[in-house]
C-alpha cells in the first residue's frame, strides 16, 4: 500500500467513526425521550408503537419491532435534517 491509500484507508475509518458516534447520540437522545415521558407521564406512555403515534389497531404479531425500527429511522432522518441546516 502506498501512503496515498494508506492515508484514504485512515481518513474513511475517521469518517465511519465520527458517523458511528453520531448514530449513538442519536440513539442516545431517543431513548432519553422514551425514558422522560415514562417517568413523566407513566399513565401516558403508550403501550405499543401504534399508540405512541396516534394509530388506532392490535399489536402486531413480533411486537412492533418493525413498526418501531421504521418510527426510529424516521426520527433519526428529522434528527439529521436538523442537524444538517443548523450547519
Amino acid at each position: 500500500m502506498t501512503a496515498y491509500e494508506l492515508e484514504d484507508v485512515i481518513r474513511a475509518g475517521r469518517r465511519r467513526e465520527r458517523e458511528d458516534a453520531e448514530n449513538l447520540e442519536t440513539l442516545a437522545f431517543n431513548i432519553g425521550a422514551f425514558v422522560l415521558t415514562a417517568v413523566n407521564a407513566p399513565g401516558r406512555f403508550p403501550k405499543t408503537p401504534d399508540a405512541a403515534f396516534g394509530r388506532a389497531g392490535k399489536p402486531p404479531a413480533d411486537g412492533g419491532k418493525a413498526d418501531m425500527a421504521a418510527i426510529a429511522q424516521q426520527i433519526n432522518r428529522r434528527l439529521q435534517r436538523r442537524k444538517n441546516d443548523s450547519r
